[in-house]
């Protein structure tokens, strides 16, 4: 049997403040690697290799999942249930 989540209004508040945040830089880092392979099909060529390279940096950033990931706790159970005494120890449930 697993334990029961529990999780505390501010840390949820966390963990989602968190997750906008990284999802902003992935946006970010994309955006730079698209603007990299304009710039250098216009200097390089369209079928360079560092233009190629960007072009797929820019969509791995742009696949980059967008949806927080479903997060399990184990917080405020004793460590005979989840073999950890850390109260704020966090796995996350794909």
């Amino acid at each position: 049997m697993k334990p029961t989540t529990i999780m505390l209004g501010s840390q949820a508040g966390n963990l989602a403040f968190q997750h906008r945040r990284q999802a902003t830089g992935l946006r970010e880092l994309a955006q730079r690697y698209e603007l990299e392979a304009t710039a250098l099909a216009a200097m390089k060529g369209a079928e360079h290799e560092q233009t190629l390279r960007s072009r797929e940096l820019a969509k791995t950033f742009w696949a980059a999942p967008t949806k927080p990931t479903r997060l399990r706790g184990n917080i405020g159970v004793n460590s005979r249930t989840t073999g950890s005494t850390d109260p704020g120890r966090m796995r996350a449930d794909h």
